[in-house]
């Protein structure tokens, strides 16, 4: 094989895999806060990443995710084989926590 050959195909499985890395990010990638009015003085974030994995924090504790959509249901994979579901609403989601009801997540950030 030339030379010439050698860089053509190195520079084009370069761009190959630049081109695999450059993904347009989800239109629910970003951070969301919690607004629960039956639960004061206590806050909590998710934040949802385009690799499709994401955390959610609050004042005690830190979980790690995977997330997906179907439909208008957010779904979230914890690491412990859990899946929390949620419904989509216009600004974000709500979650149905057993023994807390209905908790509500809007965007915040990008």
């Amino acid at each position: 094989m030339s030379g010439r050959a050698i860089v053509f195909y190195i520079t084009f499985f370069a761009m190959l895999m630049g081109a695999a890395g450059c993904t347009d990010p989800h239109p629910m990638t970003g951070r969301y806060k919690g607004v629960q009015e039956n639960i004061p003085g206590i806050y909590s974030y998710i934040e949802l990443k385009n690799d499709r994995k994401g955390i959610w924090e609050t004042e005690i504790d830190f979980i790690s995710f995977k997330w997906e959509i179907r439909n208008s249901e957010i779904r979230f994979h914890t690491e412990t084989g859990r899946v929390i579901h949620g419904r989509l609403i216009p600004d974000g989601f709500n979650i149905e926590i057993p023994n807390l009801g209905t908790m509500v997540f809007l965007r915040q950030a990008p």
